[in-house]
């Protein structure tokens, strides 16, 4: 092999090691998407189940005031208690998706920097493929003007012996 075979063998090496980088760039990415999924949908079921608890508490207020619980104190310290135990229900899962919004947002730029390595992956194997394509061509130029140089000896000399 010549210095020029060993340079094309290195180069497409290289343009092996950017591939290989370009798929581990993209296995990230697709973990960070599916890691924002994951937490989006988490957070969808949150709200979900603070949009029932908020309904649970309103449910109660409006039972408590269209009925007539004065007349039943020990019911109306019962309803007050499971009132009170719903609201704690309904801050609980407020501060709770906020936390979620908060695991989403930095997800979110998790997955963006994923994506911006990913795409800076992709533009390294072009440019590694553009160079392999450009030393090949190089190293077409220089076989033919080495060929041409050859042959031009060549017939220098058949027609020397000859001339």
């Amino acid at each position: 092999m010549t210095t020029l075979d060993h340079r094309l063998a290195d180069m497409l090496q290289w343009v092996r090691l950017r591939e290989a980088q370009l798929e581990t760039a993209r296995l990230l990415r697709d973990e960070k998407r599916r890691a924002l999924d994951s937490l989006i949908e988490a957070m969808n079921l949150r709200q979900a189940e603070l949009k029932a608890e908020q309904r649970r508490v309103r449910e109660i207020k409006d039972w408590t005031a269209g009925t007539n619980t004065q007349c039943m104190p020990r019911l109306l310290n019962h309803l007050h208690a499971h009132h009170d135990l719903l609201a704690d229900n309904v801050e609980r899962c407020e501060y709770a998706l906020l936390d979620d919004q908060q695991r989403v947002q930095a997800a979110g730029k998790a997955l963006e920097a994923a994506q911006a390595q990913w795409s800076q992956a992709g533009q390294r194997v072009e440019t590694a493929k553009q160079l392999l394509s450009d030393a090949r061509k190089r190293s077409v130029v220089a076989t033919e003007n080495r060929l041409e140089r050859e042959l031009d000896s060549s017939m220098r000399c058949t027609r020397s012996v000859m001339g």
